[in-house]
């Protein structure tokens, strides 16, 4: 997915993250905690206020929130020390969720933050973290990117939070607690979160050893190719270690597990298939891990006391009561290709057909069921075939060889 190449490729993983981080902080939060920002004369708070006015005329939801508080600062007086350091450890930790740490520009930040000297330029600082706290809010909440121009089969709207309001809600909040909050609280975005560091930490290890270049291998193999399967199931801790070079039952075991974990038909032999997904790398992986987590942020609403989940990937649909799921069962979706993918999107339910008659798209009848049925008028047995009057038609009156892809009626 193209997606998940480009995205990753902004997030800059590499093995300097942490060292990044680390420096980061210290240079960062020392500089801003030795700004005093020192009690200002009249005239001077009138040249501060004047320089945020002026600043945050350019953003509408900016001038009303500085206007309603008489252009105060929330971010400049010595006063909101915790603040600064709250915006600085959050703008630090954006790897952490998937975000480039370049987009909040913190080295930027941090040499205004410097040289931020008189009530002008306090002013104008104000304000830039005031624009730069509201950044970091929407793309922790609801994601940086708009699902749309991602894929055009993803037709959700995301609910964007209310900046002023965002704002507001800040400055009666504990800094720290509030960044925190930012973040989707869905258990799944947590274990997401989890299996990013776990899979950075075994990248910085080496990762899962050499790729498989075997045939297909199955139960009585032996050999050099088993070694390397086995040796690739203990690194991705599938197969507790072991010494055996036979294909014995403990391997046949964890492929099971592996093909399981990753949507495959459980067979317990490596096959073109499975053997692809055992060589995914590491970073594919991750890549996947950083993609999930975004779409996460664009489900991050409340989905209702009583709602219905489908799982597209695993072919489920559930109802869920006030977090219990009441009802499960499967889902029948659309298959790969472009104009036959189910769209993903979220909704207010407002009926339900129970049982209802599918007709089957022009599209799937005509590429799919009528070559079969040309083959065998008696295949698809599942499917009756209606005239334009609502009426049956019985099969053997037809001469399907009649018809092509753009003639058939």
């Amino acid at each position: 997915m193209h997606y998940a190449n480009q995205y990753l490729v902004e997030n800059d993983v590499s093995q300097n993250v942490n060292y990044t981080r680390r420096q980061f902080t210290a240079q960062a939060i020392g500089s801003i905690a030795a700004l005093g920002f020192p009690t200002m004369a009249a005239s001077q708070v009138t040249a501060f206020r004047q320089a945020v006015a002026e600043t945050a005329a350019r953003d509408s939801d900016l001038a009303r929130f500085y206007r309603e508080r008489g252009f105060e600062g929330i971010w400049t007086r010595s006063e909101d020390l915790q603040r600064r350091r709250a915006l600085l450890n959050a703008f630090s930790d954006v790897l952490a969720h998937g975000l480039p740490l370049a987009r909040y520009e913190i080295n930027t930040v941090r040499l205004l933050m410097e040289d931020a000297k008189t009530p002008a330029e306090q002013g104008r600082l104000e304000v830039g973290l005031s624009q730069l706290f509201l950044q970091y809010a929407r793309d922790i909440q609801t994601g940086l990117l708009t699902p749309s121009e991602v894929d055009s089969h993803i037709v959700r709207t995301v609910q964007l939070r209310d900046r002023y309001q965002l704002l507001s809600d800040f400055i009666g909040a504990e800094p720290i607690a509030f960044f925190h909050s930012l973040a989707p609280q869905s258990p799944e975005y947590s274990r997401l979160m989890r299996e990013k560091m776990r899979l950075e930490a075994l990248i910085a290890q080496g990762g899962w050893g050499p790729e498989l270049r075997s045939g297909k291998l199955q139960s009585g193999h032996s050999g050099r190719h088993v070694i390397a399967l086995r040796n690739k199931l203990i690194s991705m801790e599938y197969l507790q270690r072991t010494v055996s070079q036979d294909y014995d039952d403990q391997i046949v075991n964890a492929v099971l597990n592996f093909q399981q974990a990753h949507g495959l038909s459980p067979d317990g032999t490596v096959g073109e298939v499975t053997r692809d997904q055992l060589n995914v790398s590491l970073t594919e992986r991750l890549q996947s891990v950083v993609v999930a987590m975004e779409r996460e942020r664009w489900t991050n609403m409340p989905r209702g006391d009583r709602h219905v989940w489908v799982n597209l990937t695993d072919f489920s649909a559930t109802i869920v009561d006030h977090d219990l799921v009441t009802f499960s069962t499967r889902a029948v979706i659309g298959a790969g290709d472009d104009d036959r993918q189910s769209p993903e999107f979220s909704d207010m339910m407002e009926h339900m057909v129970i049982n209802p008659s599918w007709y089957v798209p022009r599209s799937i009848t005509t590429r799919e069921y009528l070559p079969q049925i040309q083959r065998n008028r008696n295949a698809v047995q599942h499917l009756q075939i209606i005239n334009n009057r609502g009426q049956v038609i019985d099969r053997s009156a037809i001469n399907f060889a009649n018809y092509t892809e753009k003639t058939f009626p």
